[in-house]
Parts: structure tokens; C-alpha cells; sequence
């Protein structure tokens, strides 16, 4: 494709250190305004696990990650409607299409990733996105989709 990659938008690597650095930080206040003791004062390993365990922290991150998502996609093609274009997929380096509709940004997601755990990078590309894929085929990164605005009628024409 001509477009150059451009600025990085978003990535999901489900990396805590923030969250982790930021809890230690609110557990230090709280120890000394006396909302906690001291005997219960977490690890950093204690709140890495309370992280990993705590569902509503992740459904609430994914959320907010594909709301933000949804705004982008809204203001780069309100139509919703897409195509993708796939290099190197899975472990057989595959090629290929696909035309999309999606109206927010976890079913344009779900239409275009594998149904498995994924860690990415969405980049701009032109009036569309790209996104770099990391996943247990793919580890090293090599898996592009390069996703831009397309019509109804090149969709229904498909």
C-alpha cells in the first residue's frame, strides 16, 4: 500500500507497570493519612496478582480502550464501513482481504484479529489505520493489517 505509517494512536499489551506503580503510590498515602496499617501493606508482587485477578479492572480498561477506539474510527470513516488488507497472518505468513462494516471499536476489532490473545499497536495510515500484531503465531510481530475507509457499495459489491 502508498501510505506511510504515521504517529502510534493506541496499543494493548496488557502491561501493568503503570497500574502497579500507581497503586504502590496510593498505598503509600494511605499508610501515612492512617487509612491503612502498616500490617496491611501490599508487595508490589501482592498488587501485580490483585491486578491480574481483578476482572472488573480489565473489563474496564478494554472499555475505555475501545471507546477510545470507536472515536477514531467515527472520525476517520462515520460510515463504518472498511478494508483490510492482512500481511504475514499467523505462522504461515498469509495475505489477504477482507471488507468490514463495524460500528464501534471492539467489533472492528473482532472482525478483523484472531480470536486469541493479542498484543497490538494501531498506528495512523492514511485516512485509515494500521495495526501490528503480536500473538502466539505471530510473536515477533510480523502480522500487518492495513485497514482503510471504503463505501457501502464496494461493501455490498464484495
Amino acid at each position: 500500500m502508498a501510505y506511510k505509517l504515521g504517529k502510534k494512536l493506541l496499543s494493548w499489551d496488557e502491561s501493568i507497570d503503570d497500574e502497579v506503580k500507581f497503586r504502590l503510590e496510593k498505598q503509600e498515602e494511605e499508610l501515612k493519612e492512617g487509612v491503612i496499617s502498616a500490617n496491611e501493606f501490599k508487595t508490589e508482587k501482592d498488587i501485580r496478582e490483585d491486578i491480574y485477578a481483578d476482572q472488573d479492572f480489565w473489563h474496564f480498561l478494554w472499555k475505555d480502550f475501545t471507546e477510545y477506539l470507536t472515536t477514531i474510527l467515527d472520525r476517520k470513516n462515520p460510515g463504518g464501513y472498511w478494508k483490510a488488507q492482512v500481511r504475514n497472518f499467523g505462522w504461515r505468513n498469509l495475505d489477504g482481504v477482507k471488507f468490514l462494516r463495524a460500528g464501534d471499536g471492539a467489533s472492528f476489532l473482532r472482525e478483523i484479529l484472531p480470536q486469541t490473545d493479542c498484543h497490538f499497536y494501531i498506528f495512523n495510515y492514511g485516512n485509515g489505520l494500521a495495526i501490528q500484531n503480536f500473538h502466539h503465531d505471530s510473536p515477533v510481530g510480523n502480522e500487518w493489517y492495513y485497514v482503510v475507509p471504503t463505501t457501502a457499495r464496494m461493501f455490498a459489491e464484495r
